[in-house]
């Protein structure tokens, strides 16, 4: 039985038929991920950009304050957008407030509206005859 004997580089298909691997194209790896850092090593912002010397050119004469730049190797688009959303995540699950880095707009995590569940659960359509607006009770 030598037909058991196979490469690594075969595999059956669900009919048992052998099977070259599919050759597939991958992604071009043009994008970077990079952050600018603050006067004490804080991360004050994380982007992404194909041309990473020109990007932090443009940041500087924008007018953000930043004292550094780290700047990852290349990947692809795709790869460098979930990686910079996560890192906006991390960012905002270790600060205190839950924010995201001060020139961070976007990408942000949906706040809590009731962190602290001072205002109870809100009720379907408000109720107006005790005027709660769909908060419930205050106090």
């Amino acid at each position: 039985m030598k037909d058991s004997f196979m490469p690594h580089y075969y595999f059956r298909n669900y009919l048992g038929v052998k099977m070259a691997p599919r050759k597939t194209k991958r992604a071009p790896r043009d994008t970077y991920n990079y952050e600018l850092t603050g006067m004490f090593g804080e991360t004050v912002y994380h982007g992404i950009t194909n041309d990473p010397d020109r990007r932090i050119q443009e940041h500087a004469r924008s007018g953000k304050t930043f004292n550094g730049a780290r700047v990852s190797s290349a990947r692809s688009r795709m790869r460098a957008d979930s990686d910079e959303t996560k890192a906006i995540h991390q960012y905002q699950d270790n600060n205190i407030f839950g924010t995201p880095p001060r020139y961070n707009k976007a990408k942000v995590k949906d706040p809590d509206p009731d962190p602290l569940g001072l205002f109870g659960r809100p009720s379907k359509r408000g109720s107006k005859k005790n005027n709660d607006f769909g908060f419930g009770k205050l106090f």
